[in-house]
């Protein structure tokens, strides 16, 4: 019987027989080394929670796996439980390599026995705890007897979470109270919400959510700037499980496996249905496009999904028919990510993404699938809304070869003054248009971009398109010198300039004679674009440390070819 992705019991009677006995022949622990001529004999003589078929492996982590003397895990011998004792041979490893012999797997003397249960109704493995009544429960022993063996049905989850942010959480593991109080119990929390927008919040007595529903993601604010841990213990959910996801709308997926897989091994077959996924970290995963900075889902994390097109579906996640619990963590090995990809998915995110800009609760995706023109790999494309920076990504090789798209993520702004003082995090708002511009450290200023993207407007899970650099500032300024502020003025001033190309700026303060008195900018690069200009106070000292005179002055801004003059007066 399955209930909210649990598997709480399993019927055996479609597979009742009409034997006494049943097969005792090994179906699961099978990969046994060859005999070597050296053993131990474990005698098992009870088991709990064990029926007639189930079978018992013993296993050494740290044994030689190979003729070549690598070690690792290996099972060195099993047997089938018929409801009473069991004699099960453990094969010992044996180098005969100086003899000129081969090096024969199997269990290294000393080393800790680990015993594994294979449940046969429901084909899972699991961790088993032993009791001895005679042995060390190492290996080697003359013999080792175990008065009772005992499969390990929980499984135990850790979440650790985030301050000032929203974390995104779920569980794998059926709860047995799983009311809300109970869960987030430990936790000093401010608040919990669902993707249906029902919330928990225990200091306002608010709790629409009442009970944790494991096919259902969480996100998950703390109070206070520390980070906060919690674990959660119960029978491991059941990969079969079907999980409705809803068109038009992020949903909020949780992760049921028990270890880490693949993101593109999770939803393969799903790609044509899916449009974006993202974690908390705003790392993507768009099939459609080739992006996969989100390249590794793990437990404890919740995901953002949305759908391609206008119908819902129903989720699975992947499983080869077993579930194997190991230190009761379920492994799923033939969908981990491989440890070259994650690799290179790490080195490409350090060397591309930034944090100009800090990460907030939402974030839409802006693809460019190409980036043409005046760009060079170092440069750094930016997302800006109303003039302010929202996101940006370091233009790296993988992007001019054309082997990824510019993934530039951009931030929305969120206002958490309701549960931080004065802490509202800079953004986005959904309506704003999109503006991306390019900076340049060979001109060392900001190029103006030209895209078609599809949607132009923040909002949206993702923006798609291609862009050209174009040889011209993106916001071009003209050369321009103010008149100080105050003026009259006693004891300072403030002189504000702009350029209107690169170069070397002087900028310097004359009596009415013609002489010079103070050199304020001295031959200084200024780089044009510069929307917010430059500025420079005057305290009315001289280049030799004295105090000026009451009096007019003239002030001289000078770049390149271009110069323009300004008066201003100093009160005594």
């Amino acid at each position: 019987m399955v209930d909210n992705g649990v598997e709480l019991a399993v019927s055996n009677e479609s597979c009742s027989t009409t034997d006494d006995e049943p097969d005792a022949e090994l179906q699961y622990f099978t990969d046994l080394p060859d005999d070597t001529g050296e053993s131990s004999l474990v005698i098992i003589q009870g088991g709990v929670d064990l029926d007639p078929g189930d079978e018992v492996g013993l296993f050494d982590a740290s044994g030689i796996i190979d003729s070549d003397g690598n070690a690792g895990n290996i099972l060195v011998g099993a047997g089938v439980w018929t409801g009473d004792q069991i004699e099960i041979v453990g094969i010992e490893a044996i180098d005969l390599s100086q003899f000129g012999g081969p090096i024969l797997p199997g269990y290294v003397g000393g080393n800790a026995i680990v015993y594994k249960v294979w449940k046969a109704s429901t084909n899972t493995e699991y961790n088993a705890n032993a009791e001895y009544s005679a042995g060390s429960g190492n290996w080697g022993a003359v013999l080792t007897v175990i008065s009772v063996i005992e499969p390990v049905f929980s499984v135990t989850q850790n979440l650790d979470l985030d301050p000032y942010s929203f974390n995104m959480a779920s569980f794998n593991v059926a709860i047995e109270d799983a009311s809300t109080s109970s869960v987030f119990g430990d936790l000093d929390l401010l608040l919990v919400k669902d993707d249906a927008s029902a919330y928990y919040v225990p200091s306002f007595n608010v709790d629409q959510i009442q009970n944790v529903n494991v096919l259902e993601g969480y996100k998950i604010f703390l109070n206070g700037g520390d980070a906060q841990s919690f674990a959660v213990e119960g029978l491991p959910c059941v990969l079969s499980t079907s999980i409705g996801l809803d068109a038009y709308t992020m949903n909020l997926l949780a992760y049921l496996p028990q270890e880490c897989m693949a993101t593109s091994e999770v939803f393969s077959g799903y790609e044509d249905d899916i449009l974006v996924v993202k974690n908390d970290d705003s790392d993507y995963y768009v099939p459609a496009f080739g992006v996969e900075t989100l390249a590794e889902m793990c437990p404890g994390e919740a995901y953002a999904i949305f759908l391609n097109g206008a119908d819902g579906m129903d989720f699975t996640y992947p499983s080869d028919g077993v579930v194997s619990f190991d230190n009761n963590l379920i492994e799923l090995n033939d969908h981990a990510l491989s440890d070259d990809k994650r690799e290179m998915n790490e080195d490409y995110i350090t060397r591309s993404q930034r944090d100009d800009v800090q990460s907030t609760e939402e974030s839409q995706l802006i693809l460019f699938n190409t980036v043409t023109g005046v760009i060079e790999e170092g440069d750094i494309l930016r997302a800006y809304a109303r003039g302010e920076l929202v996101g940006s990504i370091n233009i790296v090789d993988e992007h001019l070869s054309g082997i990824r798209g510019v993934d530039l993520v951009a931030h929305a702004k969120t206002d958490l003054t309701d549960y931080v003082d004065n802490k509202i995090l800079k953004g986005y708002v959904e309506g704003d248009a999109i503006e991306v511009r390019l900076f340049s450290r060979a001109r060392n200023a900001e190029l103006a971009v030209v895209g078609n993207l599809d949607i132009g407007v923040y909002g949206k899970p993702l923006s798609v398109g291609n862009a050209v650099v174009l040889d011209q500032l993106a916001t071009p300024t003209s050369f321009e010198l103010t008149q100080n502020y105050p003026n009259p003025f006693n004891p300072s001033t403030t002189i504000k300039y702009n350029v209107e190309q690169n170069g070397l700026v002087s900028l310097n303060v004359y009596d009415i004679m013609g002489r010079l008195v103070k050199t304020l900018v001295d031959n200084q690069y200024r780089v044009a674009g510069n929307t917010s200009g430059y500025s420079v106070l005057w305290n009315g000292v001289d280049n030799n440390g004295q105090q000026v005179s009451a009096g007019l002055y003239i002030y001289r801004l000078q770049s390149g070819s271009m110069s323009t003059t300004n008066k201003m007066i100093l009160l005594k």
